[in-house]
């Protein structure tokens, strides 16, 4: 018992030296064991960092499938779920996207064809705008303007000596009629006699007056609606417009710029008033000292622009004028001038290429032709429906009254007039719009999927963010290495 006590004080009075030996000691052992302990989180960290990465997709995964309104996504990747159950609705989940597709690519294949209706109305209304009308002589060149102007015995040389190739074996005379640097355009004008001065001209029961254009049969009389608008407001002959002339046949023969058999009478054409009048290629015959009733009617028609077709919708383009423009162009390029009823300051052609008008047009369509044509998306086409007659003995003399004429005058009457008051629409719409799209996807996705198109923008936006934090990882994990 005193040996213990004596041991227990020998103890307790340990020198100072050992007190800090032993502190000394301990202090090495702490160090060591911090060092152990730094070692030990840091390797906590480094194994914290690559679970971090390997795992970051696999938790976000887990997690967005969790919230995402796609059906059976969760149920497919639950791993508290027995495989067999988890492999089911896998496939559930893989016909339901295969069938999808195949509705989602049909539909898209379907509106990327374009597809549109065409409708059909007729429309009645309480007044209709009037056409205009242009009206030529078949045979407008006056015999008495050629023998002032020292040209009868030229044309009539012309006439028997329409092949070009035999021009050198022509009279010297003809070739003035060959010669591009004389004033054609007011050569044309003097030798067609004012003809329109014989029509008297009666719209909606009051008189009036006719203008001079200029149309690929030369100087012909138009009632022109380009500056004013010409409104009827009642059908029938009463409210249309009537046309009388006094005919001299014997007084006019036939120009050389057409190439047509000779006529007589009077050629016709109701058309848009902003359009070039063409009559040689639209317009219709009259007879000389006949009456003549024409039923006019039209139909506004709108077709629908790229995508659906190649028509131009702008409001202000006209067909014919395009085609007038490109055969200008190639005047321009052949000769140097230009015809008649072609716009611009350009030298007019002279009197036997005008001929070559008509000829030129067959080729208007093919490929080298100077310029682009396209239909027109809006537009409104005339139509016509002709009765012709003899006069009558007492409705001759009421006409021959009216105008103030000799019984012996011959008279041709042209009646042109609304019989309704109504048109016809045709109007071209799509038949599949992009919103009908829009729903027939939702509803494949919603029916096969449970799911919206905002899924699809919910997953894309998953996508995107996991290949983000995955790129950054890895750009992560290769600065550490460095």
């Amino acid at each position: 018992m005193e040996q213990l006590k004596e041991t227990f004080e020998g103890q307790k009075s340990l020198s100072q030296d050992e007190i800090v030996d032993f502190e000394s000691g301990s202090s090495e052992v702490n160090n060591l064991r911090l060092t152990e302990c730094g070692r030990k989180n840091n390797s906590v960290e480094e194994k914290t960092k690559n679970s971090t990465g390997k795992h970051l997709i696999k938790e976000k995964t887990l997690t967005f499938t969790q919230s995402v309104t796609l059906v059976g996504l969760s149920h497919a990747i639950d791993e508290n779920s027995s495989r067999m159950r988890r492999i089911i609705w896998i496939a559930w989940i893989l016909f339901g996207f295969g069938l999808a597709f195949y509705q989602i690519q049909d539909k898209i294949i379907e509106y990327l064809k374009y597809p549109f209706d065409t409708k059909f109305q007729i429309m009645n209304v309480p007044e209709i705008e009037f056409p205009q009308v242009t009206i030529c002589k078949e045979n407008s060149v006056s015999k008495s303007k050629l023998k002032d102007m020292g040209l009868n015995e030229m044309v009539e040389s012309w006439k028997l000596d329409l092949d070009l190739r035999s021009r050198r074996e022509a009279p010297s005379s003809v070739d003035l009629l060959h010669n591009d640097t004389l004033q054609w355009e007011e050569i044309l004008k003097n030798m067609t006699e004012p003809w329109a001065k014989n029509v008297t001209v009666f719209w909606d029961r009051e008189q009036a007056t006719l203008n001079e254009v200029k149309t690929d049969l030369g100087y012909c009389a138009a009632l022109s609606t380009a500056s004013h608008t010409l409104i009827s407001t009642e059908g029938g002959i009463p409210a249309g417009l009537k046309i009388f002339i006094r005919d001299e046949e014997n007084e006019f023969v036939q120009p050389l710029y057409t190439d047509q058999d000779a006529l007589s009478g009077y050629r016709i054409l109701i058309h848009d008033a902003q359009e070039v009048p063409l009559l040689g290629d639209a317009g219709f015959a009259v007879p000389f000292g006949s009456v003549s009733q024409i039923q006019i009617s039209f139909e506004n028609i709108t077709n629908l622009g790229a995508p659906y077709g190649d028509c131009n919708e702008d409001p202000r383009y006209k067909f014919v004028n395009c085609l007038t423009e490109g055969l200008k162009s190639m005047f321009l390029e052949a000769f140097n001038c230009r015809l008649l009823y072609m716009s611009g300051d350009e030298q007019v052609c002279s009197y036997p290429k005008h001929r070559l008008g008509r000829v030129i047009k067959e080729y208007s369509y093919a490929k080298d032709f100077p310029v682009s044509c396209p239909q027109q998306c809006h537009r409104r086409i005339y139509k016509y429906s002709v009765t012709q007659s003899k006069f009558s003995r007492v409705h001759l003399q009421d006409i021959l009254k009216l105008l103030e004429l000799p019984d012996d005058t011959n008279v041709t009457a042209i009646y042109i007039y609304y019989p309704y008051l109504m048109y016809r629409e045709i109007k071209s719409e799509p038949s599949y719009s992009f919103f009908s799209l829009l729903c027939d996807l939702g509803g494949a996705l919603s029916l096969l999927l449970g799911a919206t198109l905002l899924t699809i923008y919910e997953i894309g936006e998953f996508v995107f963010l996991i290949t983000r934090d995955y790129f950054h990882y890895r750009t992560r994990k290769k600065s550490d290495l460095v």
